[in-house]
């Protein structure tokens, strides 16, 4: 990896993100943690900074099942702020193979941060209920 994309990874904050767009090629990993133990796209989980965090998407190298220090998966930190924004993206995030399985190191699921987390939008938790449903659709095959 290059030594300025580890700056981006080790010295990003909020000024960082207003108005840049990083330059990441696709020959760089943009999962491999921060000296804080964070993957680069988890920090992009805000509402706020959709466009960077679609953009992380998509690049070939993104692995939407990478961990951090604490074994949470970007579909966890999505479930975490749920609101409109983030059940579509994690919609997107399933449909690439994000695992909804993944249990962290305080023994929860994405599903558990949804239903803990998520804000009632018009009276309804749509991210936890559309995580449910997914995963009533879409079982882990042995």
């Amino acid at each position: 990896m290059n030594n300025n994309f580890t700056n981006i990874l080790n010295g990003l904050d909020d000024e960082d993100y207003k108005g840049d767009w990083f330059e990441l090629t696709q020959n760089e990993d943009i999962n491999e943690l921060s000296k804080d133990g964070e993957t680069f796209p988890a920090l992009y989980c805000a509402p706020d900074m959709s466009n960077m965090l679609y953009y992380l998407v998509k690049q070939p190298s993104f692995n939407p099942n990478q961990v951090n220090k604490y074994n949470e998966t970007v579909l966890m930190k999505l479930c975490e702020k749920a609101d409109d924004f983030n059940t579509s993206l994690i919609k997107k995030l399933l449909k690439m193979g994000a695992d909804y399985s993944v249990v962290n190191s305080k023994g929860k699921t994405a599903l558990d941060y949804a239903e803990q987390f998520s804000r009632t939008v018009n009276g309804t938790d749509k991210a936890a209920t559309f995580l449910r449903e997914w995963i009533s659709n879409n079982p882990i095959k042995d």
